[in-house]
């Protein structure tokens, strides 16, 4: 068929475009190995860019003159000929070779013949050591004959020029060496446990690597972007390579010494820009020391401490002092991928690092040796912390955010902050901590929050500033109704009271039956999401 009938028209620029853009359209449907089913029923394997040979010579021309339409393709093809052909036809251009791809229409004995296979066939090396992107994989076939293992084998013997990006998923059974790739910017590193339906990323049990192999690596590229989860890193080197350039970086590792290996391979001058580090280090033991270096915190730097927390947990956030105005709540949430590690589950990361922020979890509800970790892990650093921030933590269910049980050892962290010059209480339910900051504290900051449903915390606030005495009380957030009566005749008995509450429009009650009315609906909507608190705090696991 002339796809000149189609578009009648002797412009030879507006055919070929046509041609084109018929291919672009056609292009998600055309990769070789779709299950697709014929009119009889039966199940057949698409042919995929081979139907387009039935065109026309001028329009196989133009498509083939395409080559970003159809290279990536190219390892689909059902045969080492077409494959080869194709390769040759395509300059050898392929950008992403994606061996999850390249198995999907492979039987299990053709897949143990590419590392032979591409040996022996030069157009096969070509299209490899052209490529790039390279990923291994991560069907059962590809872990059956040990892509990782096979292409780590060819970047230590053969050149790639143009290969930029490599993701690897690295098994027990996977031979991890180092190798130099000139070109390589990103390195995607995942460990894998090889499991009886399909590998998954592994989080306990990980495979271990050593860090003179990620040493190596680091020396014989330009690497800009590192991405490492679920290994097991051990340190079996003391050299560090002085002219790493890695920017940005992400690791999920689960064993804090994982992490202190890798940044072992790293000069302590350089710092990360962009970077994200998940850990699970046990809840008793203390905060890393290499958390400090990672976060760009250094000891002169003054300090505000953010304690997120309810009746099981707590989230405690270290962030500069000049950073605390701009930041936004939750404030743990900041920078990560909050979905990975809230809410907590077992064998899910507990200690996040990012640029200038430290969140790490706690359980001080679970016994003495845990409250004790807590504390101590405060002390450690409480000397440059001026501003403690108290606030609640949240879920979202039915379109509802629940506040969770309120925390009952905030006061505690407080107290182990001696230097503090200023307390903020984002958390209603804990007007009380005001009698426990220290006498360095000349400034308390209650937040009235439009988003709670229970009882006003005015009240609290007040009576415990004027007890504290040396504390001045600053009033923000919304300016409620139910406040109103409680700061026209207490404020007064607060040595130093300032009301800085935006103003806002409340609707007041007609009658005194509707007052009642309301008060009744406001209390019924307050055990609705305390139950629904109590149901959510039973299923976690941590």
């Amino acid at each position: 068929m002339s796809l000149s009938s189609k578009f009648p028209t002797d412009s030879v620029v507006l055919q070929d475009s046509a041609v084109v853009a018929l291919a672009r359209g056609l292009q998600p449907y055309l990769p070789a190995g779709q299950t697709v089913s014929t009119r009889d029923g039966h199940a057949v394997r698409s042919l995929g860019w081979i139907i387009l040979s039935h065109l026309d010579t001028r329009s196989r021309a133009c498509i083939l003159a395409e080559q970003r339409l159809w290279v990536n393709d190219i390892w689909t093809f059902p045969s080492w000929l077409a494959i080869s052909t194709i390769a040759r036809r395509a300059d050898y251009l392929g950008d992403l070779i994606d061996f999850d791809r390249v198995f999907a229409t492979f039987s299990s004995t053709r897949s143990s013949a590419v590392t032979s296979a591409s040996s022996s066939h030069g157009d096969l090396c070509q299209v490899l050591h052209r490529a790039g992107v390279l990923y291994s994989g991560t069907s059962r076939l590809c872990f059956d004959v040990g892509v990782s293992s096979f292409l780590i084998s060819l970047f230590r013997t053969s050149a790639f020029t143009d290969l930029h990006t490599v993701r690897l998923y690295v098994a027990s059974s996977t031979s991890f060496q180092s190798f130099v790739l000139p070109c390589l910017r990103i390195l995607q590193l995942y460990g894998s446990r090889d499991v009886r339906t399909r590998p998954t990323l592994a989080w306990r049990s990980s495979p271990v690597i050593l860090s003179s192999a990620l040493k190596g690596i680091f020396a014989g590229t330009r690497l800009e972007r590192l991405e490492l989860e679920g290994l097991d890193v051990k340190a079996d080197a003391a050299r560090v390579i002085t002219d790493a350039a890695i920017r940005d970086v992400q690791m999920k590792l689960r064993k804090p010494s994982s992490v202190a290996a890798v940044l072992d391979c790293y000069p302590e001058n350089r710092p990360f820009s962009r970077h994200v580090i998940y850990s699970r280090p046990s809840f008793t033991e203390p905060l890393p020391g290499w958390v400090w270096r990672s976060a760009s915190m250094y000891p002169d730097l003054p300090l505000a401490v953010v304690f997120e927390g309810s009746l099981t947990m707590a989230w405690i956030t270290i962030l500069p002092m000049g950073d605390w105005p701009d930041a936004a709540a939750p404030y743990f949430q900041e920078g990560a991928d909050s979905a990975e590690y809230y809410p907590p589950k077992l064998h899910q990361p507990t200690l996040i690092v990012r640029y200038h922020r430290i969140s790490r979890l706690y359980l001080p509800n679970h016994g003495t040796s845990y409250l004790d970790a807590m504390v101590a892990d405060l002390q450690s650093y409480c000397l440059p912390v001026d501003v403690f921030i108290a606030r609640e933590l949240r879920f979202t269910s039915d379109g509802q955010t629940p506040w969770l049980r309120r925390s009952r050892h905030c006061g505690l962290a407080l107290r182990a902050m001696p230097n503090i010059y200023r307390l903020v209480i984002e958390d209603e339910r804990l007007a009380d901590i005001i009698l426990d900051a220290p006498p360095s504290c000349t400034r308390a900051d209650f937040v009235c929050r439009s988003d709670w449903y229970g009882r006003s915390g005015v009240l609290d606030a007040l009576s415990a500033a004027r007890e504290h005495r040396t504390t001045s009380l600053w009033l923000r957030g919304a300016s409620r109704q139910c406040d109103q009566h409680v700061v026209q005749h207490l404020s007064h008995s607060v040595p130093h009271f300032v009301d800085a509450r935006r103003p806002t429009h409340f609707h007041a009650a007609s009658s005194l039956l509707q007052m009642e009315l309301e008060t009744a609906q406001e209390i019924v909507r307050y055990h609705e999401m305390k139950d629904m608190t109590i149901r959510f705090e039973m299923t976690l696991t941590y």
